[in-house]
């Protein structure tokens, strides 16, 4: 465990794409007995949606200080039968040309014992893509890969442990299952920074309405996924932020 000068532990730096991702942590993490000052020490990026919005939110003063990286968020099932609200904890994020990476074991295992109280927790791998993967693609994404999800940010959030040489971990919610995607209404509504542009996603429809009904049950969806990452919050916080 790595420890301040006066030997408390240090706080993790929470990486988490979008503003509704982090919002649904947060007040989870405020519900945890010692959630208040877990937050207040921690630090917690909203990147954006890939780490768009990632240039210069990281300077060597902020790596310096925190204990190891956590890749917070939701995830899109590549396997099936893995329904929305479902709570992974890979072991390793693995790349499309075969390369992975393993989280911190101890840390890991510290995570697991915390949420497993209350949920069914997954710790198969977890596919890091560069691109939003469709719907077709996933399939075969399963069938080479192995892994059972795929995000945007975990292979980046391990590169950035790797160089810094601290420990990474990866805490993700499914969102959307396996013979779903994400409809294009929903990714072109959130701005660089993480944020829902409500006007981008009226002009989306208002061009397309036949993604309403998928944007719908995406909302829906994304529903199942916050309770999950609110409650990893509130019975996690004490593993997650400080280690």
């Amino acid at each position: 465990m790595h420890q301040t000068r006066d030997g408390r532990p240090r706080p993790a730096l929470i990486v988490v794409p979008t503003a509704a991702e982090r919002q649904a942590f947060v007040s989870g993490c405020r519900e945890h007995p010692d959630g208040q000052r877990l937050l207040e020490a921690a630090t917690i990026l909203q990147t954006g949606i890939g780490l768009s919005g990632f240039a210069g939110s990281l300077n060597e003063s902020v790596m310096a200080s925190a204990a190891g990286l956590v890749s917070l968020g939701t995830a899109g099932a590549i396997a099936p039968n893995i329904e929305p609200g479902t709570l992974l904890l890979p072991a390793q994020v693995r790349r499309l040309n075969g390369v992975t990476a393993q989280v911190d074991a101890g840390w890991h295992a510290e995570t697991y014992a915390s949420l497993e109280r209350e949920f069914s927790v997954v710790t198969k791998d977890i596919l890091y893509s560069e691109e939003v993967v469709q719907t077709r693609a996933k399939q075969s994404l399963f069938e080479q890969t192995g892994a059972i999800a795929v995000d945007m940010e975990s292979g980046v959030v391990a590169r950035l442990a790797q160089t810094a040489d601290i420990p990474f971990l990866i805490v993700r919610t499914v969102l959307d299952p396996a013979d779903q995607g994400v409809p294009p209404a929903a990714i072109f509504s959130v701005d660089r920074r993480g944020r829902l542009d409500a006007m981008a996603l009226i002009r989306q429809l208002a061009t397309r309405p036949f993604q309403l009904t998928a944007v719908i049950r995406l909302a829906m969806q994304f529903r199942r996924a916050a309770r999950t990452l609110r409650s990893a919050g509130r019975i996690g916080a004490g593993a997650l932020l400080e280690h």
